[in-house]
């Protein structure tokens, strides 16, 4: 068992204390004279020690009194509401999904496009003509995917959709990137779910593990840098990068023109 001794400064007694790492059973302190603060390392022990006394029922140090606090202030029952978004037939359904996913998408061939656009338009997913979704790509809910003519998600790509995501005509998501349509309301004690459509526009590529945030659309013709996070919309014909991704420049018809001819 690991411990920590410092002096307490707060209460200006100079009255080194001793405090347990997080994992103990109860919480203890220790008070001793003499003693100059230092950290105390496993096997390591001040001398001479006075005998320690257990305070089961309040805190051994100010932050835990208000740690414990805290957590009494909770409201556990709307917690356990805030964790239960999703109803039990939603959960069934990805059950399945998931099943159907290992054993029929995942390990498919890699030219076989078509099967896996047939697997994900059984599960409710709108797929047009010459999609190309590749077995490693991970989609949360397919029922929630729309992909337009020629749209794209490549291996590792991870869609994350309780609710719509929508890939425009040509859209290109690379490897590693991931469209999170989703977060947690953090200022709720509850921590709820809150949701928000993603649409990535006509012929956008989102490069090699970007990121793009929930309510976020991606204009018609632009491209999210490398590694970068997206948490705005992006305007049309850009190319944006960093975290959090910004403009860098305009995409011009000269250099629309070249990179169609590459």
């Amino acid at each position: 068992m690991r411990w920590l001794l410092f002096k307490d400064s707060i209460s200006g007694t100079g009255k080194p204390r001793r405090y347990r790492f997080p994992g103990d059973t109860c919480k203890w302190t220790c008070e001793s004279k003499g003693q100059s603060s230092k950290k105390i390392m496993r096997g390591q022990w001040p001398k001479p020690l006075t005998k320690c006394r257990s305070r089961k029922s309040e805190a051994a140090s100010p932050i835990g009194a208000a740690t414990n606090a805290t957590l009494r202030s909770l409201d556990l029952a709307g917690l356990r509401r805030g964790l239960a978004s999703y109803t039990l037939s939603n959960k069934l359904v990805r059950v399945l999904w998931l099943v159907a996913y290992v054993v029929l998408f995942r390990f498919s061939p890699r030219p076989w496009h078509w099967w896996r656009s047939f697997l994900l338009r059984c599960f409710g997913a709108r797929i047009d003509a010459e999609c190309h979704i590749y077995g490693a790509a991970r989609i949360w809910a397919p029922w929630n995917l729309i992909c337009h003519s020629a749209a794209c998600v490549a291996d590792t790509a991870e869609i994350y959709n309780p609710v719509n995501v929508t890939l425009g005509e040509g859209a290109v998501i690379s490897q590693g990137a991931f469209l999170c349509a989703a977060s947690h309301d953090y200022a709720d004690p509850a921590f709820p779910i809150v949701k928000a459509p993603i649409t990535v526009g006509k012929r956008a590529w989102v490069a090699a593990r970007a990121i793009v945030l929930m309510g976020v659309n991606v204009g018609e013709g632009s491209v999210i840098g490398a590694g970068s996070v997206v948490t705005r919309d992006v305007p049309p014909r850009t190319v944006c990068a960093g975290n959090p991704a910004r403009v860098v420049k305009k995409i011009t018809s000269e250099a629309a023109r070249q990179t169609s001819e590459m």
